[in-house]
């Protein structure tokens, strides 16, 4: 408890503090925690003040992939629910270029489809079209591996919000039947 009391007075005051490895990560996680506290009581300017604490620390070489890729993810949401969405696909692309690096399918599809809904709440239903279409590629892979080969699998509905406005979406289902 001494050394957070140490940190919190050094950061109010403007200084750096160096800390070791372990307590530089309880930091992290601690004020992480309390950032996606305040996420969830809806709180985003406070949590992602707390966030842009966080960020040129996780960002160095000592720490994880998963760790940056976890703040981008978070600063994503943030930045969408307090409408500045050149700044919400900035980190949901950091966050996609983790994830490919990663190879993790399931996280790849994620994040694509945080980026078309980031694209779809901005009005821009022809780019979240797109990247809904690369997710649902990782998807259909997915089942098909492992369903395709039962006799009791007869396939699955896509389920994607569309209005008659929409460009490109007829094209767009096109492709997603082709894949199933």
């Amino acid at each position: 408890m001494h050394k957070y009391l140490i940190i919190l007075i050094s950061l109010l005051l403007g200084r750096a503090v160096a800390l070791s490895a372990p307590a530089e990560q309880q930091w992290v996680d601690s004020l992480y925690a309390e950032a996606d506290t305040y996420y969830a009581n809806s709180d985003y300017v406070r949590s992602m003040e707390l966030l842009q604490q966080i960020m040129p620390v996780v960002e160095k070489a000592e720490y994880t992939d998963e760790d940056r890729a976890t703040c981008y993810s978070l600063a994503s949401v943030l930045n969408l629910r307090m409408g500045d969405f050149d700044q919400a696909i900035d980190y949901a692309e950091k966050t996609l270029v983790i994830d490919r690096a990663s190879g993790i399918k399931e996280d790849i599809s994620s994040s694509l489809n945080t980026i078309a809904g980031i694209y779809q709440a901005a009005d821009q239903p022809e780019k979240a079209l797109s990247y809904e279409l690369e997710a649902n590629k990782y998807v259909t892979e997915e089942v098909w591996t492992t369903y395709g080969h039962h006799k009791s699998f007869g396939g699955w509905y896509i389920s994607t919000e569309i209005s008659r406005k929409t460009r490109g979406c007829i094209e767009t289902f096109h492709e997603m039947g082709r894949m199933c």
